[in-house]
């Protein structure tokens, strides 16, 4: 069986209902971001799952580790720092469908981000994105060891999404997301991460005039719309979902989706435009 690896960050969310104006009203707690909870996804769909990440030794990660552990995936790549650091959380309120008021708590330590790699074979998907890709403590590690994925020739997938606060001038890091690209086989990117790196949310626009030099094959995935796109050198094919879904459960059945049909490294350079439309309605049915 193919192994799902997946690169990023591990925080928790607390997330309030929309328009909370009161500290007493009631609230959730759950693991936060895109590659997080699609590795979730990924381990209910009896994936074999690996998380490589870093959170601190305190009660919350803990907790978070722990509900990892219990979803079914493999953590043992996950660092834990003990020393000038606390578990990132990200406290969210959801007000409409297209605003999101967020607060970040996140203090790390000051070594560099430093972990045992897994074990990575020929065909295995190798996962990795959000501002941890990024960062400078945590880069050096993150694209060494997808190099050496490339090496061993797995399919990579980069998901470049992160919040636009940690990065309010994308100049800055501009460089580093399209090296990301040039790694990647596949780029997973929702209409917001397009408007905030490349200043347009139209995903075929986007992917002819930005993505295509770097990343042969785009999926682009509007929550607001419930519409998923990809894009290739041959052709964009859309499709509007059946059913209310989020970024890391379509982020979950692409991969899952990827292993159903087949998807190597070798293939991508020749994706055919006809196998388009089968991804879509395979990632819709795996809904």
């Amino acid at each position: 069986m193919r192994k799902i690896i997946f690169i990023g960050e591990c925080a928790v969310n607390i997330a309030f209902q929309a328009h909370t104006a009161s500290l007493s009203a009631q609230s959730g707690v759950m693991p936060n971001g895109t590659l997080l909870n699609a590795a979730i996804a990924s381990a209910g769909h009896d994936r074999e799952v690996i998380y490589v990440s870093e959170t601190a030794r305190d009660f919350l990660g803990d907790m978070l580790v722990t509900h990892l552990s219990e979803s079914g995936i493999d953590t043992r790549c996950i660092d834990r720092y003990s020393e000038g650091g606390a578990t990132t959380v990200y406290i969210t309120r959801h007000d409409t469908d297209s605003t999101c008021n967020e607060v970040i708590h996140s203090r790390m330590p000051q070594q560099k981000f430093d972990t045992v790699w897994p074990r990575i074979d020929p065909a295995d998907i190798v996962v990795f994105g959000d501002y941890f890709s990024l960062h400078e403590r945590t880069r050096p590690q993150v694209t060494d060891l997808i190099s050496h994925a490339a090496e061993r020739k797995a399919l990579i997938i980069y998901v470049p999404g992160f919040p636009p606060q940690l990065a309010p001038r994308i100049t800055r890091i501009m460089p580093a997301i399209l090296e990301n690209l040039e790694m990647a086989h596949i780029v997973f990117t929702t209409g917001r991460d397009l408007k905030q790196i490349f200043g347009n949310s139209d995903p075929e626009t986007t992917y002819r005039n930005n993505i295509a030099f770097h990343t042969p094959v785009a999926f682009n995935f509007d929550p607001t719309t419930g519409t998923l796109s990809i894009s290739s050198a041959n052709a964009t094919d859309s499709m509007r979902l059946n059913k209310p879904a989020d970024s890391a459960s379509v982020l979950s059945s692409l991969i899952d989706s990827c292993c159903s049909l087949n998807l190597t490294p070798e293939l991508i350079p020749i994706f055919p435009a006809a196998l388009g439309g089968t991804v879509l309605k395979t990632i819709a049915d795996k809904l």
